[in-house]
């Protein structure tokens, strides 16, 4: 008989991560739908519909926790509903995305059902009673395998799997109105920052400034480099973001947004785990870096070893000359 493994959809205000779409990839992917049964778990207030389209689209069954102490995200009312339905159904494993708000509430969940915890997983494999979780340290220079027994509790890395969409077999949304007692914490609404420019997630072309653009008068260069471009957009890594030179709306990573443009252009970024999370799935990527050593070529279709005062402004005048 199959044992329950669960995922966490996460949500804002009702609308779904990506990401939780890409941890439902996992009850279609041997061996794990062939080992597990897999069930959907969502807490929140009035998102009963937000559970039947989940369900719908991903083909996992769904249990909706819902309660108006969850109207808006705290991690202590989310840990107290998700225990509440994981001591009821004994799962082996439980997935949750590792983001702001997964890494905020899963370690206090896996305390609270005394389970074992992974954080920041890209690989999970079966090894007979066994749980081997593969994550990268030291900006993607070293990969650790966590060798855990069920029961666990593990955040995955956006990014890391494929996003289940548009399943052949729909799954169906059970909801459960809970009373949550003795929450002490109280959360205010979450609000959406303004963003100037085009959309990440709309763009066809990004262009992603790194901790190697350095200052920002070679970030003038970046914005004109993506100007060349139709639908293009500007983003950055998260040191980029740290060092003044991106918006952090427009910070791509595991921490920021998770991209998939036609073509992903990386300009001094070193390619630390965290940033290929949120954008390994574009469809072409270019990297310039001038380090030949770093990480980021090891996703890049195309590597450039030059730097980025040097080889972008050549770039732009041989595309006026065309």
């Amino acid at each position: 008989m199959k044992r329950t493994a669960c995922i966490i959809v996460e949500h804002i205000n009702g609308v779904i991560s990506n990401c939780s779409f890409e941890l439902a990839s996992l009850a279609h992917t041997s061996p794990f739908r062939d080992k597990y049964a897999w069930i959907a778990l969502m807490a929140g207030h009035e998102i009963e519909k937000s559970a039947e389209s989940f369900a719908k689209k991903s083909g996992v069954d769904v249990v909706a926790l819902c309660s108006p102490t969850l109207e808006h995200y705290s991690a202590e009312g989310c840990t107290h509903a998700f225990a509440h339905a994981i001591k009821e159904l004994s799962p082996a494993l439980v997935c949750a995305n590792h983001t702001p708000i997964g890494c905020d509430f899963a370690p206090a969940l896996a305390v609270a059902c005394s389970m074992h915890f992974a954080s920041g997983v890209q690989n999970i494999a079966i090894a007979d009673d066994a749980l081997i979780m593969t994550r990268e340290r030291m900006n993607g220079k070293i990969r650790e395998e966590i060798r855990t027994t069920e029961p666990t509790v593990c955040t995955v890395m956006p990014g890391a799997y494929s996003a289940a969409r548009e399943a052949v077999a729909h799954g169906k949304a059970i909801i459960r109105h809970i009373h949550l007692g003795g929450v002490k914490s109280s959360a205010g609404e979450i609000i959406t920052a303004q963003r100037e420019g085009t959309e990440l997630t709309e763009a066809e072309v990004i262009v992603a400034a790194g901790r190697g653009v350095g200052t920002p008068e070679h970030m003038k260069l970046i914005q004109r480099f993506a100007s060349l471009f139709p639908r293009s957009a500007v983003g950055g890594s998260r040191a980029a973001c740290d060092m003044g030179l991106v918006d952090y709306g427009f910070q791509i990573g595991d921490t920021g947004r998770s991209v998939s443009p036609r073509l992903y252009i990386a300009c001094g970024i070193s390619g630390s785990a965290q940033h290929i999370a949120g954008m390994k799935n574009s469809r072409i990527i270019i990297a310039i870096n001038r380090d030949e050593t770093a990480p980021i070529f090891q996703v890049a279709d195309v590597g450039i070893v030059d730097t980025i005062e040097r080889f972008v402004p050549e770039f732009i005048e041989f595309y006026k000359k065309l």
